[in-house]
C-alpha cells in the first residue's frame, strides 16, 4: 500500500537551456508546478519539485531508486515535449510501475496527441490543484474512478478518454500560499500571480487558465508578498507576472496602497508588472499609483505600428494610447518602461516593418534612458486563433515547427505571404541595429537624474539595458563609480571647492597640440588650450587652492571663477568629481 507521507510525489519544470547560462537551474519557478507542489504537500501528501535546465538521467535513476516515488509530473511546453517524452521513457523503461503525469499549455491544448506519441499515463488540462488532489487520492488510497476525475485525458487499455473539462477555480484564495521551501534555489526574482486568466482575447496569445479572469483578494496578495520580504532581505525585486495586473482599477489602486505601506519600511523592496496601454489610457493615475508605490519595471504589449495588424491580432490598442501612455510614465518618473513588438505578424510586408522600426525610434526619443524595446518573431502557438487558423491571418508555420524552434521568439519559425523566412530575419536585424542606433544617439539626451537612477539602481539589482550603453563609455562608469563612494563630491554638491582634489574620470583622450578632445559616444568635445591645462591638472593629486596658482601663473586672465565655470561645464558630461582626501 502506498503511504502519502512517505513515497514521494516528483514534480518537474524541464526549461529548454539555451547554453547561454552556465547553470544547470532555471533560477526561475514555474507558479503551477509550485502551486500543485504546495497544495498537494498541504494534503499531505510527500512532494519535491524539481526546476532543471540539464537534467541528469543517471541522477534521476539514483533518486528515484533511493526514494519510494510513486508518481512523477511534468509541466509540458512545445520547447521542452521531446525532452519531457525522452524523460518520460527513461523512467518507464527502468521504472514502469510509476505513473507519469503531463501537465501545463501543451498538455492542455494537445493531450490526445502526447498521449499516442508518447508513454504518459495521464494528462491533467487546464488548472491542476483540484484535478491531481482527486488522482492522487485515486493512486494512494484507491478513492474513486478515474473516469469521474474532470478535467483529464488518460489511457484506458488501448483506448484514450477524455473526460469532460473541469471548472475553473472560482475563489482563488482558497489556494494555500505557495511553499517557497518547495523552490530547491534562491530565486533571483521572485514571482508571483494576483489572479488567473485574461479578459482579453489576443489572436497570438494561449491562455492556460483561461480568459475567465479570477482575482486574489488584496489580503491575500499581501500575505505572500509579506512572506516574500520576510524570506529575502534588501535589495529584493518582486514580479507580479499576471497578464494584467491593472485589469481591475480599484483592486490595482487598494493594491498598490498596501504595497507602498511596504515600500516605505523597506526602501530596497521593487517590483514588476505587466499592464495594457489602453487601461493606462483610460485610467492614467495608476502611473502614478504604481510609482509611489515603488515600481522599478512597467510593461505593456505594442507588438505593431501598424493598425491594421493591431486588429488582426484583436489586441484592443492604439498607437496613439501607446504615445501616451509612454508620455505618462515619463511624466511620472518610471524608472524603466518595457513594450514589446512582434515581427512576423498577420500579412507582415516590408512597409509595416518599417512602420514598426519607425514608431519604435520615435518612443526611444520620447523616453530616453527609461524605454526597453522587446522585439521577437511571432510564434503561431497552438490552440490560439493565429496557430489554429494560421491561412486566415497570411501565416505560413514552418513544418514541424514544433521541433525547430523556440517560442520565445528569438527564432523565425513561420513566414507571411508577404516575407520569406530570410527576409524576416534580415529584417529582425535592421530592426535591432535601427533600434540600437537611436539608443546611442539619445544618450546624452537623458536626464541626468535618469542618468543617476541608472547607475544606482544597479546596486538594487536592477540593471537597465541603457546601463550597459551608458556604462560603455569609460568616464561615465567612473564617475559614478567615485560617486558611490563618501570621499567624493560631485560639482554642485560643493560650496567651498578649496580643500578638495579635483579628480578627472577620462583617462584616455586625444590630444593635438596641447588641445585635449573629450569623447561621449561619438560627439566631440574640444577643449581649448586653457581648459585642456585645468583637465591635465585634475588628477585627484592637487587640491583646487593650488591648481588656482599654478594656472594664474601659467595663463595671467585665470581666475577661479573661469575654473569653476569650465568644471561646470565637465560636470555636465559626466567629467569630473572632487575627493576630500
Amino acid at each position: 500500500m502506498w503511504n502519502k507521507k512517505r513515497d514521494k510525489i516528483f514534480l518537474f519544470y524541464i526549461e529548454f537551456g539555451n547554453g547561454v547560462s552556465p547553470f544547470r537551474q532555471t533560477k526561475s519557478i514555474q507558479i503551477g508546478i509550485l502551486s500543485i507542489g504546495t497544495y498537494l504537500k498541504e494534503k499531505g501528501y510527500n512532494v519535491q519539485a524539481f526546476f532543471d535546465c540539464y537534467p541528469d538521467t543517471d541522477e534521476l535513476k539514483r533518486l528515484i531508486s533511493w526514494e519510494r516515488v510513486r508518481v512523477i509530473g511534468f509541466y509540458t511546453t512545445m520547447d521542452n515535449i521531446s525532452r519531457v517524452q525522452a524523460l518520460t521513457d527513461f523512467i518507464k523503461e527502468n521504472f514502469p510501475k510509476i505513473i507519469v503525469i503531463f501537465g501545463g499549455p501543451l498538455a492542455t491544448i494537445r493531450p490526445a496527441l502526447l498521449l499516442e506519441e508518447g508513454r504518459a499515463d495521464i494528462v491533467v488540462r487546464y488548472e491542476g490543484e483540484y484535478t491531481m488532489e482527486e488522482l492522487m487520492d485515486y493512486y494512494y488510497h484507491d478513492k474513486g474512478d478515474l473516469e469521474d476525475i474532470k478535467g483529464i485525458t488518460y489511457r484506458a487499455g488501448n483506448e484514450i478518454k477524455h473526460n469532460p473539462d473541469r471548472p475553473f477555480i472560482e475563489n482563488l484564495d482558497d489556494l494555500p500560499i505557495l511553499d517557497r521551501d518547495l523552490v530547491p534555489f534562491k530565486e533571483d526574482y521572485p514571482i508571483l500571480l494576483t489572479g488567473r486568466g485574461c479578459p482579453y482575447h489576443c489572436t497570438f496569445c494561449f491562455q492556460g487558465t483561461g480568459h475567465y479572469y479570477r482575482m486574489r483578494s488584496v489580503e491575500n496578495i499581501m500575505k505572500e508578498v509579506d512572506g516574500l520580504l520576510e524570506r529575502y532581505g534588501d535589495p529584493v525585486y518582486i514580479s507580479f507576472d499576471d497578464d494584467v495586473f491593472i485589469t481591475d482599477r480599484d483592486r490595482a489602486l487598494a493594491l498598490c496602497k498596501e504595497i507602498k505601506k511596504r515600500k516605505e519600511l523597506r526602501p530596497g523592496f521593487h517590483w514588476f508588472s505587466e499592464t495594457r496601454a489602453n487601461i493606462l489610457y483610460k485610467y492614467p493615475e495608476l502611473i502614478r499609483e504604481m510609482k509611489e508605490a515603488g515600481i522599478a519595471v512597467l510593461q505593456f504589449g505594442t507588438e505593431s505600428a501598424n493598425n491594421k495588424m493591431l486588429k488582426a491580432y484583436n489586441k484592443m490598442i492604439t498607437t496613439e494610447q501607446v504615445e501616451f501612455t509612454v508620455k505618462k510614465c515619463v511624466e511620472e518618473d518610471i524608472f524603466q518602461i518595457a513594450t514589446t513588438f512582434i515581427l512576423g505578424g498577420p500579412f507582415e510586408s516590408r512597409e509595416t516593418v518599417e512602420e514598426s522600426i519607425n514608431f519604435a525610434k520615435k518612443l526611444i526619443r520620447m523616453a530616453p534612458g527609461r524605454i526597453r524595446i522587446v522585439d521577437g518573431f511571432l510564434i503561431p502557438l497552438p490552440g490560439t486563433p493565429i496557430g489554429d487558423n494560421p491561412e486566415k491571418y497570411g501565416i505560413i508555420p514552418l513544418k514541424p515547427y514544433w521541433k525547430t524552434g523556440n517560442t520565445g521568439g528569438s527564432e523565425c519559425i513561420s513566414e507571411t505571404v508577404h516575407l520569406k523566412r530570410g527576409e524576416l530575419l534580415e529584417l529582425k536585424k535592421i530592426f535591432d541595429r535601427e533600434l540600437m542606433v537611436t539608443m546611442e544617439q539619445e544618450l546624452m539626451n537623458i536626464p541626468r537624474k535618469q542618468v543617476e537612477a541608472i547607475f544606482s539602481m544597479l546596486t538594487e539589482g536592477i540593471q537597465a539595458l541603457w546601463y550597459n550603453l551608458l556604462s560603455s563609455n569609460t568616464a561615465l562608469k567612473r564617475y559614478f563609480n567615485f560617486k558611490d563612494h563618501g570621499i567624493y563630491k560631485t560639482f554642485h554638491e560643493l560650496k567651498d571647492f578649496d580643500s578638495y582634489f579635483p579628480q578627472r574620470t577620462d583617462f584616455s583622450y586625444e590630444l593635438s597640440e596641447e588641445r585635449i578632445t573629450l569623447d561621449r559616444f561619438g560627439k566631440k568635445y574640444l577643449l581649448n588650450p586653457f581648459e585642456s591645462r585645468i583637465l591635465t591638472l585634475s588628477a585627484g593629486r592637487i587640491r583646487f587652492r593650488e591648481m588656482v596658482s599654478i594656472l594664474k601663473e601659467e595663463f595671467p586672465e585665470s581666475s577661479p571663477r573661469k575654473i569653476l565655470d569650465f568644471y561646470r561645464k565637465m560636470d555636465d558630461i559626466y567629467g569630473i568629481v572632487f575627493a576630500k582626501v
